[in-house]
């Protein structure tokens, strides 16, 4: 019975450890399109969707936050994410970024190592030649 408690409280030390290495970053920009929505980012899952209001809202969950480097910064032309891991403990690290963008915005994303998706939006993509070979 002791082993069963003594079990019991190391699955839930390792619960709330993995707990505490999520971090969760909400943000808001006021925008006047046509304006810019920037990202670049690495190894993560990237989702972006349409909303009606002039605003861009960006949900940013990074799981080994400690090993993250994030930036933002907005100005006229636009609003700007560079999402970076930091070298060696960076490499557990993996990020989700939410993302619900007004309508007449222009994307322009950078990404490595990262999954896309794109919901309910209209317009052009185009990928340069080199987007599917190996670093």
């Amino acid at each position: 019975m002791a082993q069963l408690e003594r079990l019991w409280r190391a699955l839930k030390l390792l619960g709330a450890a993995r707990d505490l290495a999520v971090e969760k970053r909400q943000y808001r920009w006021d925008i006047k399109p046509p304006n810019t929505f920037y990202l670049k980012a690495e190894h993560a899952d990237i989702h972006l969707r349409p909303h009606d209001e002039a605003r861009i809202l960006t949900t940013i969950e990074l799981r080994g936050g400690f090993g993250w480097q994030i930036a933002t910064d907005q100005d006229e032309a636009g609003v700007y994410i560079i999402a970076r891991r930091k070298p060696i403990v960076g490499s557990i690290g993996r990020g989700r970024f939410s993302v619900l963008l007004p309508p007449g915005i222009h994307i322009s994303l950078k990404l490595e190592h990262c999954r896309l998706r794109m919901d309910n939006l209209n317009g052009g993509i185009e990928f340069p030649p080199d987007v599917y070979e190996s670093p």
